[in-house]
């Protein structure tokens, strides 16, 4: 299994109506990823991961230490910002190969002049989702991220993808289990099988947006 993201914080500097975070079902304890975990994870199958989940990755004290240690591992590293933090962002911008910077329509766009730099904004570029767990997809989505990918919050829990933001979905822990006894356990199959047979799993019914790592696909792509 590969690792499409890597949670560094679930804490923030915005709270947008929009934001999943903000929904009663996907609120969880705040905190940062310890650089220990980093190290407790299998990355031989990956070789792109994106630092972001929920939260704002540049307020982790140790960002520029952590893309470091990922460059070391031979991984390309790229992250996703409110762009708020400008001087945090223009010093660790030349270290990633590359950033998405997520603008509203309440701000002005946040220009950086950089190859490496994407900018979107959000309701345009990238669609602002129903977020309410309450309305059901008419069509069950068709994603190869699930079988392909997962992705690790910041306390160690190994979830799907960037869709579980609440705590209903987790296959295990890294404190608890070693990378590979979790994905190839019993709660990852389980959930696996359900995608595969269109039964519920608590989350996959309610996606809007099937395979999300196909953006990163996209812009690594241009950038290489």
């Amino acid at each position: 299994m590969k690792i499409y993201q890597l949670e560094v914080t679930n804490a923030c500097n915005m709270k947008c109506d929009f934001c999943p975070s903000q929904q009663e079902w996907a609120r969880r304890e705040y905190g940062f990823m310890a650089m220990k975990l980093i190290d407790k994870i299998d990355w031989s199958d990956t070789e792109y991961v994106e630092l972001q989940f929920s939260g704002e990755p540049m307020l982790h004290m140790k960002i520029e230490l952590i893309v470091e240690v990922l460059h070391r591992k031979g991984l390309k590293v790229g992250f996703s910002t409110n762009g708020l933090l400008k001087s945090e962002l223009c010093a660790i911008i030349n270290i990633v190969n590359c950033v998405t910077v997520n603008n509203d329509t309440f701000r002005d766009p946040v220009f950086l002049g950089r190859d490496n730099v994407y900018v979107q904004s959000l309701g345009k570029d990238f669609p602002i989702e129903d977020y309410s767990h309450s309305i059901k997809v008419e069509k069950y989505p068709v994603c190869s991220t699930l079988v392909n990918y997962v992705s690790i919050q910041w306390d160690g829990d190994v979830v799907p993808c960037c869709k579980a933001h609440g705590k209903s979905v987790v296959f295990g822990n890294l404190y608890r289990a070693d990378f590979k006894d979790i994905v190839f356990g019993r709660e990852h199959l389980n959930f696996i099988n359900k995608y595969a047979d269109k039964r519920d799993n608590g989350l996959c019914e309610y996606c809007q947006y099937p395979n999300p790592h196909k953006i990163h696909e996209k812009l690594r792509s241009i950038w290489g």
